[in-house]
């Protein structure tokens, strides 16, 4: 039997790809509720004191705040309609209920769109990295861990594996407007179907 679709878009990507300025523009577009998963693990390192590696590292022996946000995320899916998440498990948590859309970027792009939001954004105060190296090689570890993460939490060969995607956008060929555009035209499709 075939689950009702939800109408809940989860954004998943690349750091830095552009998730929560996605979501936010598609939000607002389509009226929708707003959440990120990102919110909960900053605010973790936040008030532990710790960099967003350093929380990763930590949770590789603890595994509770990972399982604790995901619940989270979770039981918010299954009360709500009407949202739009960014995170890295609606594939997983949901997948056939919710539209899952992954945000393609190389990590050098990645890097310095971080290193310039970090100026700007106070939510970025947990990156440390203050140079482009330094953030490509930041970027590097917590998508290795966030792998290696996803695989002994849940089984997930590859949390990155575009074929978990109902739409896959690379957010180097399209500005943010482009990009929230071939989302809401994708998600409405898709209802439809």
């Amino acid at each position: 039997m075939t689950q009702k679709k939800k109408k809940v878009i989860y954004i998943h990507g690349r750091l830095g790809a552009g998730k929560t300025s996605t979501a936010d523009g598609v939000a607002k577009v389509l009226g929708y509720d707003r959440m990120s998963a990102g919110y909960f693990f900053r605010k973790e390192a936040e008030e532990r004191n710790m960099s967003l590696v350093e929380l990763n590292q930590y949770i590789q022996g603890d595994p509770s705040v990972d399982i604790e946000v995901d619940q989270r995320q979770k039981e918010y899916i299954n009360s709500h309609e009407e949202v739009v998440l960014d995170g890295r498990l609606g594939f997983y948590l949901a997948p056939e209920t919710i539209f899952n859309v992954f945000l393609e970027l190389g990590v050098e792009i990645a890097a310095l769109r971080i290193l310039s939001d970090k100026m700007e954004n106070p939510d970025r105060k947990s990156e440390t990295a203050n140079d482009i190296s330094k953030m490509v090689e930041d970027l590097k570890k917590r998508t290795e861990l966030e792998r290696r993460k996803l695989k002994q939490l849940y089984g997930i060969e590859d949390c990155f594996d575009k074929s978990h995607f109902d739409l896959v956008v690379d957010t180097r060929k399209h500005n943010l407007d482009e990009v929230v555009d071939i989302v809401i035209g994708e998600y409405k499709r898709w209802l439809e179907e």
